[in-house]
């Protein structure tokens, strides 16, 4: 709103007013979007999970190997939504 109103009664003498106002936002939406991108994923060590296969199972020397991709996690009542991907080896 501060943005719209600065620009609509654009003056000369306000422009470094606008400008430091831009360069302001622009830090803090970087800032945020730094933030939620490098989050540390969460471990559920007990539970149940619900996952797709995303990969056909390659056939290794004494184990099958793919990739699954967890979709939820179900720890007691509460069922807790993931988009993570997991190597997965069965022997």
């Amino acid at each position: 709103m501060i943005l719209l109103f600065l620009n609509k009664n654009y003056r000369y003498n306000l422009s470094s007013l606008f400008g430091i106002t831009v360069c302001l936002l622009y830090t803090c939406l970087g800032v945020t979007v730094i933030t939620i991108r490098n989050r540390k994923p969460v471990l559920h060590n007990k539970g149940i999970f619900s996952s797709v296969i995303m990969e056909i199972p390659v056939e290794k020397e004494n184990s099958l190997k793919s990739v699954l991709k967890i979709e939820f996690v179900v720890q007691g009542d509460k069922l807790i939504k993931t988009d993570e991907k997991v190597v997965v080896f069965f022997g």
